[in-house]
């Protein structure tokens, strides 16, 4: 009976016996999901990151880095929705889901998002209680399920293959790129290398400018193979 129990719920016996660790190490790198499984716009997977380039702060006139917020449709790929700002908060996530209900025409029925404290904060709760008759879950009255993703367990959200495309396609290529490490920072930003300061001058790229740039990025990523669905595009 041990052995049969062990065949079928070798999750259980690795966990039990040998620790999470060990479930993460041995049996986790093998669970597949299946997005075949989902129709377009089921779940959005949304997720922040900085970005690897300067933009000019309109506030305080000086470059520094930006974050992108970003709604993509799980069974596509398609990049739904977007943001652009200097800060992770509530304004620019839900700005970025408004933009992916608009495109899709329907609201999702789940948001799979990370733990940032945009995403956390008290207007996204996972509490869909009501208060004084009114929801008091930006999430609850539009009837999306959220669902957080384990803290620190980047492999889970598939959305961190588009961030490496995003940065290798689209920002490098941007005059005001500054690099991802120590190794990939461009000359200009070194110390004493006058003349690639020189060359590359002083022009740093507005939000406009930006957003500008980011949509012809997507007119090409949108027009990839789907990575689910083939012989189709993304878009």
């Amino acid at each position: 009976y041990v052995q049969s129990f062990k065949k079928q719920n070798l999750d259980v016996w690795v966990l039990r016996r040998n620790g999470e660790k060990a479930l993460r190490d041995k049996l986790e790198p093998y669970i597949q999901r299946d997005p075949s499984l989902l129709s377009v716009g089921d779940v959005l997977v949304a997720d922040g990151k900085t970005t690897t380039f300067d933009i000019i702060n309109p506030w305080t006139g000086k470059p520094q880095k930006a974050t992108w917020i970003f709604h993509i449709d799980w069974k596509s790929n398609y990049i739904c929705g977007y943001e652009l700002m200097f800060n992770e908060n509530t304004q620019i996530v839900a700005s970025s889901l408004r933009r992916a209900i608009l495109t899709l025409g329907r609201t999702p029925l789940i948001s799979y998002t990370d733990n940032g404290k945009a995403f956390k904060n008290r207007f996204f709760p996972k509490s869909d209680l009501e208060i004084d008759g009114h929801f008091n879950s930006l999430f609850s009255r539009l009837k999306i399920s959220p669902v957080f993703a384990i803290p620190y367990n980047s492999k889970a959200k598939h959305v961190e293959r588009i961030w490496r495309e995003l940065v290798e396609i689209f920002e490098r290529g941007l005059p005001t790129f500054t690099g991802t490490s120590p190794v990939s920072k461009p000359a200009y930003t070194m110390r004493n290398e006058k003349y690639h300061k020189a060359e590359h001058g002083e022009h740093v790229l507005t939000i406009e400018q930006a957003v500008d740039a980011f949509q012809n990025f997507l007119e090409f990523y949108h027009n990839q193979p789907c990575p689910h669905v083939d012989g189709m595009t993304i878009k």
